[in-house]
C-alpha cells in the first residue's frame, strides 16, 4: 500500500511539474510577446517619424501625448520606449521588419484574440496621424504605411477610407495617380516615365496623323488634358 501511495504521489508530482512547466513556458512566451509588442510598436513609430530625415516638434508632441495619455506608462516604461524609439529611428533595419515583429507579438497575446483587427487598424491610424502632423504628404512615410497595411492584411479600400480622415484631399490625388497608372508609392522618376509615355500616346498631333474618327480624336484630346492635369497635380503635391 505504501509503495502504491508513493507511486501515486510520484505520478501526481510529475503531472504537476509538467503542468507548471507548461504554464511557466506560456507565461514566459506572453512576457516576451508583450515586450516585443512595445519594442516593435515604438520602433515603427521611430522609423516613420524620421522617414524624411528629421523628427519634427509636432511629431514629438504627438508621441509624448500617446505615451502619457493613451498608454499611461510609468516613468520607467516611458524611458524604455523612448530609448527604443530613438534607437529605431536611426537603425538600418527596415520598417517592414518591425511591422512583421509587431504582428507576430499580437498573435502571441491572448488579450488581442477578439480585437486583433481593431488593434491593427488603430495602429495604422496612429501611423497616419504621425505622417500628417506636418500637414505635408510624404512619399517615404506612405511607402512605410502601405507595407504595414499589406503585412497586417488590411483591405486596401478600407485603408483609403481611413486615410481620407487624415488627408482630406487624398482622394483627388488618388484619381491623379490612377490616370497616370501609378501609385503614391512610386518614385517621381517612375511617374515621369509613365507620364511621358502617355503624353506620347495621346498627343493630339499623333492622334490626328492616324486618321481616326472624330469621336476618338475628341476622346484622345480629353485624355491628353487629364494626363497633363494629373501630372501637374502630383508634381505640386510632391513639392
Amino acid at each position: 500500500m505504501e509503495s502504491m501511495i508513493i507511486f501515486l504521489l510520484g505520478g501526481a508530482v510529475g503531472a504537476f511539474v509538467n503542468w507548471w512547466s507548461e504554464q511557466s513556458q506560456d507565461i514566459m512566451r506572453q512576457i516576451r510577446a508583450r515586450d516585443s509588442f512595445f519594442t516593435s510598436l515604438f520602433s515603427m513609430l521611430g522609423k516613420i517619424a524620421k522617414a524624411d530625415g528629421v523628427v519634427t516638434e509636432p511629431t514629438i508632441k504627438l508621441i509624448n501625448n500617446f505615451i502619457e495619455n493613451s498608454l499611461q506608462l510609468d516613468n520607467e516604461a516611458r524611458r524604455r520606449v523612448i530609448t527604443v524609439f530613438n534607437q529605431a529611428k536611426d537603425s538600418s533595419l527596415p520598417f517592414d521588419e518591425y511591422a512583421k515583429k509587431f504582428l507576430h507579438s499580437i498573435n502571441q497575446l491572448p488579450e488581442f484574440n477578439e480585437r486583433k483587427s481593431e488593434t491593427l487598424l488603430n495602429i495604422v491610424g496612429l501611423l497616419l496621424q504621425i505622417s500628417s502632423t506636418n500637414h505635408q504628404y510624404s512619399v517615404k512615410q506612405e511607402q512605410m504605411i502601405l507595407s504595414a497595411v499589406e503585412i497586417f492584411g488590411i483591405n486596401h479600400d478600407l485603408y483609403q477610407q481611413i486615410k481620407t480622415g487624415y488627408y482630406p484631399t487624398f482622394q483627388d490625388h488618388t484619381k491623379y495617380y490612377q490616370i497616370l497608372g501609378c501609385t503614391p508609392g512610386d518614385s517621381i522618376e517612375d511617374i515621369k516615365k509613365k507620364y511621358r509615355r502617355l503624353v506620347q500616346d495621346y498627343h493630339p498631333d499623333k492622334v490626328l496623323s492616324k486618321g481616326l474618327a472624330p469621336e476618338f480624336v475628341t476622346f484622345a484630346n480629353k485624355k491628353f488634358q487629364e494626363i497633363q492635369c494629373a501630372y501637374e497635380a502630383i508634381k505640386q503635391e510632391r513639392n
